[in-house]
């Protein structure tokens, strides 16, 4: 759910690991720091309809902001731009909350000039003919409401939350990474716990900076015993009404 209120700063800290593994489907272990309050009531439904859209309702305790909009639900809906290459927007997926906190944390971080590597800097490299922008990385326990940021693209996208986590032993047996009666949790398990999501890229844009055509993966190092590669990406766009600038999809 939204975070629809600022929480306090001590709140607001770093997650522990214990934090990060506690059981999410246990309602007091997975609201461990009382944010509740803090936070919308309200579950997400996702359903397709014809015409290219997708219709999340959000059921909430909410009141509504007049006579017209239901008290039951809030509909978000996700368009589908280009279905070659596969391309969707989602309006709202953030609260105006959750842009303060991210570009909030922005402010006291040091940008660098942007490569083209994963937030695991392997292979970085710099190419001003290619990308101009500066950018910085922002992991998922940063803070509670980047956790639930993440959680929520996992719903989005209709994969676990802990595969975009570090996962610990207990929780790489419970969700059957390892093949029972294989030793495949010896040899493979800790690099099989790494989070298949990357960093949090933040990326500042000034006056004719750019990024240009490009595939957004790339083939990694035959060194690279795991092998990563991106199947997604999902852009968050933290300013509106600005002029000029673009994202395409040749």
């Amino acid at each position: 759910t939204h975070f629809v209120k600022e929480p306090p700063e001590h709140l607001l800290g770093r997650l522990s690991d214990n934090e990060m593994h506690r059981d999410r489907s246990d309602p007091i272990k997975r609201d461990h720091r009382k944010l509740e309050q803090y936070r919308s009531s309200s579950s997400v439904n996702v359903t397709m309809e014809e015409g290219g859209d997708i219709d999340i309702g959000v059921q909430s305790d909410e009141e509504p902001e007049s006579e017209s909009e239901s008290d039951a639900f809030l509909n978000m809906t996700l368009t589908v731009l280009s279905t070659h290459p596969r391309v969707f927007e989602i309006k709202n997926f953030l609260s105006p909350v959750e842009v303060d906190h991210i570009v909030h944390m922005a402010t006291g971080m040091k940008l660098s000039l942007s490569t083209t590597s994963g937030s695991d800097g392997r292979d970085a490299r710099s190419d001003t003919r290619t990308r101009t922008s500066k950018n910085s990385w922002v992991n998922r326990s940063r803070s509670p409401i980047m956790d639930s940021i993440y959680a929520r693209a996992a719903d989005l996208m209709q994969i676990d939350e802990a595969l975009l986590r570090h996962r610990n032993e207990k929780e790489d047996n419970e969700h059957h990474f390892a093949k029972k009666g294989h030793n495949t949790s010896h040899k493979y398990g800790a690099a099989h716990r790494r989070s298949n999501a990357e960093d949090l890229q933040l990326v500042h844009y000034s006056t004719s900076e750019q990024y240009t055509a490009h595939h957004d993966f790339s083939y990694p190092s035959l060194h690279h015993q795991d092998q990563p590669a991106r199947f997604a990406t999902l852009l968050l766009y933290l300013n509106e009404g600005m002029k000029g600038g673009q994202t395409t999809f040749p």
